[in-house]
């Protein structure tokens, strides 16, 4: 017997390949319906868990910022309660919270300078002997009251940027008296954190 049965002009298939042929059908149709609704669905769950990843990461990464902003603000509070802060009435002649503020800066490697301002917000210390003199509003971020974290903000005449922290100067003798304020200007964060 013939595969093909002779009909004139029209031929057709065997019953052997007919039954191969929806054979093949019957599994090759719904493996590949079964396919796409697999792979959608993995599209979607794979995106959910990413998410979640995701966001599981920036908090972290916020929880991490926000250490290191609050530890960076502490350890400036605890600069700004020096005794030789007492140097601010006398506007710093002797230089003495200029050096004070260049050997903080030289143990911080992501600070970029650090400012003592009077009570009338005019520099008078600086790790950076060219800011003596200034007024605040010259200092990257602007004038600012009280304590502040204020950035990032792009530093002028650099490609870097900026983070300023700002905390109240108090008089060693009177507590309750601010002399000024001590600002520090950082320029990134310590190697080792990673977002």
């Amino acid at each position: 017997m013939s595969l093909y049965l002779n009909t004139g002009n029209v031929r057709f298939f065997s019953l052997r390949t007919k039954l191969l042929f929806f054979a093949a059908a019957i599994v090759v149709i719904p493996g590949s319906l079964y396919g796409v609704i697999t792979l959608s669905s993995s599209r979607a769950a794979l995106a959910q868990v990413v998410g979640r990843l995701l966001v599981e990461e920036a908090r972290e990464g916020a929880d991490r910022l926000a250490m290191i902003l609050r530890s960076e603000r502490e350890r400036l509070e605890s600069f700004a309660t020096q005794d030789v802060m007492r140097e601010i009435r006398v506007e710093d002649l002797d230089k003495r919270i200029s050096s004070f503020l260049a050997s903080v800066k030289r143990g911080c490697p992501f600070c970029v300078d650090f400012l003592v301002l009077d009570r009338n917000g005019r520099v008078v210390a600086s790790s950076n002997p060219s800011w003596i003199g200034e007024r605040e509003a010259l200092i990257p971020g602007g004038p600012s009251e009280g304590e502040t974290v204020k950035g990032p903000f792009p530093a002028t005449g650099s490609t870097q940027t900026l983070i300023r922290f700002t905390v109240p100067v108090p008089d060693p003798d009177a507590r309750q008296v601010l002399l000024g304020r001590l600002v520090a200007l950082a320029s990134s964060l310590p190697r080792g954190v990673v977002f």
